[in-house]
């Protein structure tokens, strides 16, 4: 990240490559001091599982261009998935369009959950199956 302003992500997280990835409690610190998670997990990626904090916009990263014009780019956001794959994309994607202020949360959601930070749990819509191939949703089809 190269800025000449300051930065809510200076000093924080691993610096890898040109992008800064914060632990799931370095995360949650910059979300409580104004920062804005970018949730780019897209459908079952998302588990039924949503941040519970102030300042989360829900753009999939397969749709990332339909929201990227209408971010503010001097705004801090911290861009996570489920476990950190497509989010450093995103990162990537963001700072080409000119975000300063752009950090990627390390092992996502995972790491997130297993921080204990809060998030709400929609148990309908949680997956289940023994096998990545008999995954379903637990909600109930009522048609």
């Amino acid at each position: 990240m190269t800025s000449d302003a300051s930065s809510p992500f200076d000093g924080l997280g691993l610096h890898i490559g040109g992008i800064v990835h914060l632990s799931a409690r370095e995360a949650f610190a910059c979300v409580q001091a104004g920062a804005v998670i970018l949730d780019v997990r897209d459908g079952l990626e998302r588990n039924g599982r949503s941040f519970a904090v102030a300042g989360v916009i829900a753009a999939p990263w397969r749709r990332i261009g339909e929201f990227v014009d209408s971010l503010p780019p001097e705004m801090p956001f911290i861009v996570a998935d489920c476990v950190g794959i497509h989010s450093k994309e995103i990162v990537r994607l963001l700072q080409a369009r000119g975000f300063s202020q752009v950090a990627n949360l390390n092992g996502g959601m995972a790491n997130w959950e297993a921080a204990a930070l809060p998030m709400s749990v929609d148990h309908d819509e949680e997956m289940t199956g023994s096998c990545i191939c008999q995954l379903k949703s637990r909600k109930v089809d009522r048609s």
